[in-house]
């Protein structure tokens, strides 16, 4: 009767001990032939078994229950145990309840299915779903680093009673609730905890649903794995994270902007890696609960004004190797362009075409290469808009930077047509300006002309004891004065302009002396 789970039974409980057996036997004794049986019932009670459920996993121990025996089925009911470590001592994996199913018994092949409550240690149950024996992850390692966290599951394995039982045939099937997860290296190598979840993992699949903490930040997360075998270049997981983070915990990212962002961005960031270690996230960030300055443009937005940003960035593994497809659209400011990546680190942002305000260009950023350094811009393009900064100095609005407010910077630019004001524009402008954290104007030069046909001129700024020097020449000082500051009672002459600042102090008093002969 029923051999094959019998041996099952003899070969895989390992110790215990039973009692109060009862069996009832309905047989037919026909004359002249074998006994036939007709029904069969029975029971027994068990405790301190020592079963091994799938050898060669480490068995279940100091568990209880009790088996049924019909004529077609066998049914062990547990009632509590301890999944045993590979030392044979208990591990954290509480087995709270279960049963071990063997029907088909009068069939040539039979079936055991296997379904187990576990509860305790997460590392625990992670240690026997990673176990070889049920081949859930020989194609591809499960790369998630549980450092702690508990768990409330069902475990499900349904295999034939064979000799010797091919992998494909044992069918896995795990749901479970996880509680105060800690994952390890989860997202761009960054630790996720607090993590509540609800997993399911399959022969073919795995998905974890649920929400944690990222550097602090509450977050939602939806993970769902390929286990199936496939191409190099094939889809493996895909894994979207939801929440709001701080700029600085971008900047831990390492998606690092300094000054220039504050406040906050609501992300969305949805990930797709394939079997060859490549990765593609599409970032998404809403900015209303962001800050943004660039003071030298006079320019900012304040938290709670909309703006959206997008990127997407190519992984190899964790590391970040570039960002494509960029786009920011805040108020008059829509930027365009990617990144260049090195070392897992942004080193440049090459900006397309672009506009801010009425301004019209394209160029690159490079950002610094070690704290404290200025930020690199360089700008090119048929339309520089300066109007607000000049109308914000004309109007004696400017207020001074607190020390240390902003990034410094290094911009270079080279511009058809520059606009100052209301019928005030340079033409073939060409300029440097380092600026430095106070947004404070410490040394650089430009150049162009005041119409079409000439008009040249030059305005150096450079270095003077402890503050700085200027000199201004021009062909046409009237158009120049014109242009600059505003001044339309001035025809002709030519300028010579020297003077300078005593300091680079913020709003630092300029003085000096102009010639401006053969004006009119």
């Amino acid at each position: 009767m029923a051999p094959k789970p019998r041996k099952w039974m003899v070969e895989n409980m390992l110790g215990g001990v039973a009692q109060e057996g009862q069996w009832r036997f309905d047989l037919a004794l026909p004359d002249g032939q074998a006994p036939q049986l007709r029904a069969l019932s029975g029971r027994a009670l068990a405790s301190r078994v020592t079963v091994q459920w799938v050898a060669p996993i480490p068995p279940v121990i100091e568990a209880s229950g009790e088996a049924q025996f019909g004529p077609d089925t066998i049914i062990v009911t547990l009632s509590g145990g301890r999944q045993a470590r590979a030392d044979g001592s208990a591990s954290g994996l509480e087995v709270t309840g279960g049963t071990l199913r063997f029907h088909d018994l009068a069939r040539p092949i039979e079936q055991a299915d296997l379904q187990l409550h576990l509860a305790g240690s997460l590392p625990d149950l992670m240690t026997v779903l990673r176990h070889p024996r049920l081949h859930l992850f020989d194609r591809r390692p499960l790369e998630l680093v549980v450092a702690e966290g508990s768990h409330v599951t069902r475990l499900n394995l349904n295999f034939p009673m064979l000799e010797e039982i091919p992998a494909e045939s044992v069918r896995v099937r795990a749901e479970s609730r996880l509680s105060n997860l800690r994952l390890g290296r989860a997202l761009l190598g960054r630790e996720l905890t607090q993590v509540q979840a609800e997993l399911l993992l399959e022969n073919e699949r795995l998905r974890v649903q649920g929400s944690g903490n990222l550097l602090g930040a509450p977050l939602r997360l939806v993970t769902e794995m390929d286990l199936r075998p496939g191409p190099a270049t094939g889809v493996l997981s895909r894994e979207t994270v939801q929440g709001t983070l701080s700029a600085r915990q971008l900047a831990q990212l390492g998606l690092d902007l300094g000054d220039v962002l504050g406040g906050a961005v609501a992300i969305d960031a949805r990930t797709e890696r394939r079997r060859n270690g490549q990765g593609i996230v599409t970032l998404r960030g809403d900015l209303a609960p962001a800050s943004l300055a660039l003071p030298a443009a006079r320019w900012s937005k304040a938290q709670g004004s909309p703006g959206s940003a997008e990127v997407v960035v190519r992984l190899q593994g964790d590391t970040m190797m570039g960002l494509d497809n960029g786009r920011l659209d805040v108020l008059d400011l829509s930027l365009r362009g990617r990144a260049v990546v090195t070392r897992g680190r942004i080193e440049r942002f090459e900006i397309a075409e672009s506009q801010f305000g009425g301004s019209r260009f394209q160029g690159d950023v490079r950002a610094p290469a070690q704290p404290g350094a200025p930020w690199q811009t360089t700008l090119r393009g048929p339309l520089l808009d300066l109007r607000p900064i000049f109308a914000e100095r004309r109007g004696g609005t400017e207020a001074p930077a607190e020390p240390g407010s902003t990034p410094g910077m290094v911009l270079e630019a080279r511009f058809d047509r520059v606009t100052l004001g209301e019928g005030r524009e340079l033409l073939g402008v060409q300029g440097r300006a380092v600026v430095d954290e106070n947004s404070v104007l410490r040394q650089g030069f430009l150049r162009g002309r005041t119409n079409a046909s000439g008009g040249a001129f030059e305005l150096v700024v450079a270095p003077r004891a402890q503050g700085r020097s200027l000199r201004l020449t021009a062909e046409d000082g009237g158009a120049v004065l014109r242009a600059l500051d505003g001044i339309s009672s001035i025809e002709g002459g030519r300028l010579n302009l020297n003077g300078g600042w005593a300091s680079n102090a913020v709003n630092a008093p300029l003085s000096g002396t102009a010639e401006l002969p053969a004006w009119g």
